[in-house]
């Protein structure tokens, strides 16, 4: 036999949601994506340049999660 209706209805309902799920915007990634970009930005602004930058940005980054991280220990 071949594939049944109810098959291919299962088939195109999760193609579907795996695309809605790959294209859905998460507001806290979206967020820390551009709260990233400010940093960058005004690191740049005081002579930084990019690759300068993005390091300073991303141990900024390590460092307050480090922070929290010991806070939440104490």
């Amino acid at each position: 036999m071949g594939i049944g209706f109810i098959d291919i209805i299962i088939i195109v309902v999760a193609v579907a949601w795996f695309f809605y799920d790959e294209y859905k915007v998460d507001k806290n990634d979206y967020l820390k994506d551009v709260n990233k970009i400010r940093r960058l930005n005004k690191e740049m602004d005081n002579g930084m340049t990019w690759n300068q930058a993005q390091r300073s940005v991303d141990q900024k980054y390590i460092d307050e999660i480090n922070n929290a991280e010991k806070k939440k220990v104490r």
